[in-house]
């Protein structure tokens, strides 16, 4: 039997009790299915930069070979803030995006301190991402349009 996570609560109880390997900062992705199975836990770096092109590529690696459909980003901070600053928000932007491309969503990302958690889905941060995301598409899908439009004339 797989263990599920139907809502952010279930994630944070997954998180709470497996984290103690965990030695802040590092940073964990969890992988779902479309049942929302979780397929696995992988450290993803040993550090807050989970956003370097080698671990995007390695979660786009590790969500194909596993058939994911969702993903959700786990932050060990320990003693920094629970909060996320403009340049962390388009990280999460861009991360999003690239999941998006291989139909893979990010759910959440939680920010684990030494003795809390913050679910970014939960303070309703991941819905500005994912409009973010929207207006980033669509301002792509327009830039090219509009290069299209100008090559026809």
């Amino acid at each position: 039997e797989h263990f599920k996570i139907k809502k952010h609560g279930d994630a944070i109880d997954f998180v709470s009790k497996h984290r103690k390997g965990a030695k802040a900062p590092e940073c964990w992705i969890l992988y779902m299915d479309f049942d929302n199975r979780l397929l696995t836990q992988t450290v993803l770096c040993k550090s807050l930069k989970w956003w370097k092109a080698e671990h995007v590529r390695q979660c786009i690696r590790e969500a194909l070979a596993l058939h994911a459909r969702y993903a959700i980003l786990v932050e060990f901070r320990g003693t920094q803030a629970l909060e996320i600053g403009n340049e962390e928000k388009e990280q999460l932007v861009q991360f999003s995006h690239a999941l998006r491309g291989i139909e893979v969503e990010l759910l959440d990302d939680i920010l684990v301190g030494e003795t809390e958690y913050v679910s970014l889905h939960a303070k309703g941060r991941m819905d500005e991402i994912r409009q973010e995301l929207v207006d980033t598409i669509l301002h792509n899908y327009n830039t090219k349009k509009q290069a299209n439009d100008c090559q026809e004339r």
